[in-house]
């Protein structure tokens, strides 16, 4: 465990870009709006696929509903307009239980299906949820211009955390014969917490970002699963045994995005627990090679504060066909107002 104040100090004395990407810096950031219905999005897949100011499609931890929203609506949008896919029928699952839900972290795009994931952490007090074991797949099908998420098949419910169980880095963070066990649970800097989810750089394979364990040197942790669509046909996952460290200075990830055009892994990183009093966060880049070092994206917090956007936390992100522009979500629950809503930024790279 690490002190929260040893993030902070490491994150002002961060150090020039080494090896990996060329350094990025904002170019634009402007307040995309804010967004009714829920308070805290996680996993989104952007509509029309490769656009970032359309369609977005957002799955969060409060229910098992899948919603669509346009970035242009913002606040013109009611709750009860937001067009809506109630999954628990699908999940065999019923969100009215607070052990129901799944948890929805991670969404990317495969094969022109939309792949969801959940966090397969633990309770905040640190009880096994196997209902957060899924990963599951929808269509997208537009009606009247508006897409939704289609369920197209069972879900898969405890392959991927089997398969963690057998990786060095990470067995000890799930314990999965233990029923209970406060240390490793949600939120907690050493249990086990998947938050990032993209598809990898052949088109056929996976990346999964964990928020939570750190490794003993601070670094983020990313999983190469090299076969998805066997996993969700049912098959045994086979996973890289050897999970990549990423240095993002003792922060975990909380979203991960792959840009074909620009070769590059765009990286939103927050505190691995949830003991932070304000918002701690950056954006990386990273080329995908395990012996390069991610570098970090310049001016982010600046531009989120010139727009307004005060206590922004970021927590979900899509990115656009050139790798150059993103629309990052952020996780509202500390401040969710009476009527639910989350706000957005349309960001721009130079």
């Amino acid at each position: 465990m690490r002190a929260l104040c040893g993030a902070v100090a490491l994150l002002m004395s961060f150090g020039p870009a080494v090896t990996g990407v060329s350094a990025a810096e904002i170019a634009d950031l402007k307040n995309a709006g804010t967004f009714v219905g829920i308070c805290e999005p996680s996993g989104v897949v952007a509509y029309p696929p490769g656009t970032v100011d359309q369609f977005f499609i957002v799955g969060n931890d409060e229910d098992n509903i899948l919603r669509t929203y346009r970035v242009s609506d913002g606040l013109n949008a009611s709750p009860d307009s937001v067009p809506k896919t109630d999954m628990n029928e699908f999940l065999e699952l019923n969100a009215k239980d607070e052990d129901d839900k799944v948890d929805i972290e991670g969404a990317t795009y495969l094969d022109g299906r939309a792949l969801w994931l959940g966090s397969h952490s633990r309770s905040r007090k640190g009880h096994k949820r196997p209902s957060r074991w899924r990963l599951f797949s929808t269509r997208i099908e537009v009606k009247n211009g508006i897409p939704s998420a289609v369920p197209e098949q069972k879900a898969v419910t405890d392959a991927l955390l089997q398969a963690f169980t057998a990786l060095p880095l990470i067995t000890d963070s799930i314990s999965i014969k233990t029923k209970t066990a406060p240390k490793l649970a949600a939120k907690q800097q050493g249990g086990f917490n998947i938050e990032g989810l993209t598809i990898g750089d052949d088109g056929s394979s996976i990346w999964i970002g964990l928020r939570s364990p750190l490794t003993d040197k601070g670094e983020a942790i990313v999983v190469h699963v090299r076969n998805p669509n066997r996993v969700l046909a049912g098959g045994k996952a086979d996973l890289d045994p050897s999970p990549v460290p990423l240095d993002l200075v003792m922060l975990g990830i909380r979203s991960i995005e792959y840009s074909p055009a620009a070769k590059t892994y765009l990286i939103l990183a927050g505190a691995s627990g949830d003991d932070a009093k304000t918002p701690i966060f950056e954006l990386y880049t990273w080329d995908g090679q395990r012996d390069s070092k991610p570098v970090r994206v310049e001016g982010l917090r600046e531009r989120l504060t010139a727009a307004g956007l005060q206590n922004f936390q970021p927590e979900a992100m899509v990115v656009d066909d050139a790798g150059k522009r993103l629309l990052i979500l952020s996780d509202d629950g500390g401040r969710c107002p009476a009527n639910k809503a989350f706000r957005g930024a349309l960001v721009t790279l130079r």
